[in-house]
């Protein structure tokens, strides 16, 4: 009897072992912002879209079960969001889709108040997302940063320019 035990224990551990194993070989995905768009809003409160595409630089398909994402312009968090409506990226390939984004609106002012302080040519901005895979496989954790150039390296902008770079998806 204790020899069954011992033989039932090892191959559930060995079983265990062999199914995460294939799990943690994996590259990370990539996530790119497209876009950010004003959509129609209800109340006082703007609404926003963000057009997001994931790379899957891996063989096999990536089921995603959430993904929780914040986006900062120079250094203000301006919005965060979080959607369970995710399309499944087959390996080596991409797919885009869109989030509803709820901003800062507090954080946003700061942002105005700081762009307007200190002329610059373009916005520093970070994404910071959490992608939910389910199961035992781990977490992918992913941090971008990169440049949002005005038109023509302009250092002088107003609320039109600004307005007129939301409208257009340039960021």
């Amino acid at each position: 009897m204790k020899k069954r035990i011992i033989a039932v224990s090892m191959l559930v551990i060995a079983s265990l072992l062999s199914a995460c194993g294939g799990f943690y070989g994996q590259d990370e995905p990539e996530i790119v912002v497209q876009g950010v768009r004003a959509v129609p809003s209800a109340g006082n409160i703007p609404n926003f879209v963000i057009d997001l595409n994931i790379v899957n630089p891996n063989r096999s398909p990536i089921h995603l079960n959430g993904v929780f994402y914040t986006l900062h312009l120079e250094g203000h968090r301006l919005f965060t969001g979080a959607t369970n409506e995710l399309p499944v990226i087959e390996g080596f390939s991409e797919a885009g889709f869109s989030v509803n984004a709820n901003p800062d609106l507090l954080s946003g002012l700061g942002l105005i108040a700081d762009l307007f302080s200190r002329p610059r040519s373009g916005f520093e901005y970070e994404i910071d997302a959490k992608l939910d895979v389910g199961g035992f496989r781990r977490n992918f954790n992913i941090y971008e940063t990169g440049l949002i150039s005005f038109p023509g390296g302009s250092t002088h902008y107003d609320q039109g320019m600004l307005n007129s770079l939301i409208n257009q998806g340039s960021f």
